[in-house]
C-alpha cells in the first residue's frame, strides 16, 4: 500500500488536488463501523451486510461512481483498503478532486463516505459499487 500512498501524494502535488492524509482516523472509522454494523474481522468489509450493487465496466465506472456520490456532501473520506487488513490509508478530499484523482490510479479496493455517514460506497474487485 506504500506505493499507492506515494502515487496519491505525487498526483496531489502535480494536479493541485485538495487531498489530505488523515493520521488518526480510528475514531471516525469506528463510528462508521458501528453505524453500518461492519464486521471488521472480515478482509472485505462490503461482505458484512447486503447492499445495493451497481456493476460497472472499465469505461463506465467514473460516471457510475459520480451518480452514487450525487447526494454526498462536498467533502468525502476515501479509505484505501486494497485487499489488506487495517491499518488503512484514510484521506479527506473534495468530491471533484476525488473524481479527478481516482482515474489516474491503478484499480484498488476502497470505500467512501461523508461526515453525515448516511451512506457508504464500496468499490470491490468484482467491478461493482456496493452502496449501503
Amino acid at each position: 500500500m506504500e506505493g499507492l500512498k506515494e502515487e496519491i501524494k505525487k498526483l496531489q502535488n502535480e494536479m493541485g488536488l485538495d487531498v489530505s492524509l488523515i493520521n488518526d482516523s480510528s475514531k471516525t472509522l469506528n463510528l462508521l463501523f458501528e453505524i453500518f454494523e461492519l464486521d471488521t474481522e472480515r478482509l472485505y468489509l462490503w461482505e458484512s451486510k447486503k447492499g445495493e450493487k451497481f456493476d460497472y465496466s472499465q469505461d463506465s465506472w467514473v460516471s457510475v461512481l459520480k451518480n452514487q456520490l450525487a447526494d454526498f456532501e462536498e467533502v468525502l473520506y476515501l479509505v484505501v483498503t486494497d485487499d489488506e487488513f487495517p491499518p488503512w490509508l484514510v484521506y479527506k478530499c473534495k468530491k471533484g478532486d476525488l473524481l479527478k484523482l481516482l482515474p489516474e490510479l491503478r484499480f484498488f479496493e476502497y470505500f467512501l463516505f461523508d461526515e453525515r455517514m448516511k451512506k457508504v460506497v464500496f468499490d470491490n474487485h468484482h467491478n461493482q459499487f456496493i452502496v449501503r
